[in-house]
């Protein structure tokens, strides 16, 4: 049914459909720069998060800041 239409007017739906792709692609790349950034930002709180408990566990074997170095685990592990 499109392909009735004259060249010039084939022409302006072709160049319609390409600024619509061309409009998707940016969307799709800024989507997908706004998702890496959220993934980073997450998998540095994991992290952060992973650090902290292995921290709170070493003090709380260790018997806290003023106990002696290197830490010997009074519990035998």
């Amino acid at each position: 049914m499109q392909w009735v239409l004259d060249p010039g007017e084939r022409i302006k739906l072709l160049v319609d459909m390409a600024e619509n792709l061309q409009f998707q692609a940016n969307v799709f790349k800024r989507q997908g720069r706004s998702l890496r950034r959220k993934m980073w930002l997450h998998k540095l709180m994991v992290g952060g998060a992973i650090l902290v408990t292995i921290i709170l566990l070493w003090l709380f074997m260790c018997g806290g800041f003023k106990s002696r170095w290197p830490c010997v685990f009074p519990h035998g592990f």
